[in-house]
């Protein structure tokens, strides 16, 4: 009876916690201002999936922005449209869609058709550290990501990581692998608990 009692509950509880980001969900598609732009934008000019993976990364952008936890949309996110989704929430999260691939869409359609299929199944401009990642790990997908990068021209790596354990390891790989890291012009930019390093290619 305590068990059935238990399970009950928490039933109860997952149902609240389902039917509250429903209705936050709506009140986002109603209320989407800034975030509309980028979805009108981007509606007919990237597949259907990664459309529904942008929109739902818009929604988590204004979370994270509210301070709020995003762990369990992310992985919402991953769950449901893969790595490649993993990948637009990232660049979405980050400003990239706004900052880079409308502008490279205005400026040429025909680089922006092969350099957003790179960018969004390899995550090409922009490595993001996560607290599994050791410095071997971070120093071997920023090697990777600067092949991806110069093959295709664009001129700029990014290394983003959010909270004080990523900031100490991303500054930990820099430290180490200066002769990797002193090859191009390098910018860091750190705010309290974000960290982004720029290599110009």
């Amino acid at each position: 009876m305590v068990l059935k009692e238990n399970f009950e509950e928490e039933n109860k509880l997952l149902e609240e916690k389902s039917s509250s980001l429903l209705k936050d969900l709506v009140e986002f598609q109603k209320s989407k201002g800034e975030d509309k732009k980028v979805l009108d934008f981007f509606q007919n000019i990237i597949p259907e999936e990664d459309f529904e993976a942008l929109e739902s990364s818009l929604y988590l952008k204004r979370k994270f922005m509210q301070g709020q936890d995003i762990k369990q949309l992310k992985e919402d996110i991953r769950t449901r449209f893969g790595d490649r989704g993993n990948n637009i929430a990232n660049l979405c999260t980050a400003g990239y869609f706004e900052s880079f691939l409308m502008p490279l869409f205005n400026s040429s359609q025909k680089d922006f058709k092969e350099i957003y299929e790179v960018v969004v199944s390899k995550s090409a401009m922009a490595v993001f550290v996560h607290s599994q990642m050791d410095d071997a790990k971070i120093a071997g997908e920023i090697k990777k990501r600067l092949e991806i990068s110069k093959k295709y021209g664009i001129k700029f790596l990014h290394i983003h990581g959010i909270g004080n354990r990523n900031i100490k390891t991303i500054k930990k790989c820099v430290e180490e692998n200066k002769e990797l890291f002193n090859f191009y012009n390098k910018e860091i930019f750190e705010r309290e608990g974000i960290i982004i390093v720029e290599l110009i290619l």
